[in-house]
């Protein structure tokens, strides 16, 4: 017998508590609902890891039906942003509003529930195609599903498997490419339907062909919504209401 790693258990995990919505992260002051999020604000926003400056004096207002490209280098605090409008951690300096409500009062499951994630390592369930994609709405019809993954591309490799739909993806996925996951995230997005989406590096594996099919998605299927894509590349083909540049921390 091969020897145990733990590792992908603590992965998952973790990814696991970072977006999906647990109770027993909620804090007594965290006793507002919120039914939906039209606007996204950083006031002056700084945050550190321990000494370790993130974000400096960040300044930014997202409003509804916005695409804003965030971008810059490694370490540039990409990441950081979306963490910090996610909830996973608080702002020491500065201010994240949604919709005029401090986010700090914000319970984190309605935040999340109305936020999409679509990243460029994608979890998945030792489970179904069909219930990988379900975990994002798990009350969806069939038709539902079947459409999200038509949407996605995800339909041009599941026709391809005998099983389709039901075929057991194996432990983390490793049953399928990482391209293919990545649209296996964009489908549990299409199917959640939130007012926000947020692309995190979410065609880093994908072919010309699929990267267009996401653009349009963006400008089409998500066009009322909020989409947020972290990139540290320049995207050519969209049109961006805002491009946030990132160096060291700071806005460029």
């Amino acid at each position: 017998m091969q020897g145990l790693s733990f590792q992908p258990a603590i992965t998952a995990l973790n990814r696991i508590s970072e977006f999906s919505n647990i109770s027993q992260e909620e804090e007594p002051d965290r006793k507002i609902n919120i039914q939906g999020i039209n606007r996204v604000e950083f006031k002056n926003v700084t945050f550190s890891y321990g000494k370790k400056k993130a974000l400096e004096n960040i300044n930014l207002t997202i409003n509804k039906k916005d695409k804003v490209l965030i971008t810059g280098p490694n370490g540039s605090g990409k990441s950081t942003m979306v963490k910090l409008i996610l909830g996973l951690y608080k702002v020491k300096h500065g201010k994240i509003l949604i919709d005029n409500q401090d986010i700090d009062i914000i319970s984190l499951s309605s935040l999340r529930d109305k936020i999409s994630f679509v990243s460029q390592n994608v979890f998945l369930f030792n489970d179904t195609i069909r219930n990988n994609i379900l975990y994002s709405k798990p009350e969806a019809t069939a038709e539902e599903v079947e459409k999200a993954a038509e949407l996605s591309g995800s339909s041009d490799f599941i026709n391809k498997l005998d099983e389709k739909m039901d075929v057991i993806v194996g432990e983390t996925g490793r049953m399928i490419s990482g391209g293919e996951k990545q649209k296996i995230s964009i489908a549990r997005a299409i199917l959640k339907d939130s007012d926000v989406v947020i692309f995190d590096e979410a065609t880093s594996q994908q072919d010309a062909q699929s990267i267009e099919r996401i653009e349009a998605l963006v400008e089409k299927r998500f066009k009322d919504k909020i989409c947020i894509i972290i990139s540290h590349r320049s995207i050519k083909n969209l049109k961006l209401t805002k491009i946030i540049r990132l160096l060291d921390g700071r806005q460029d």
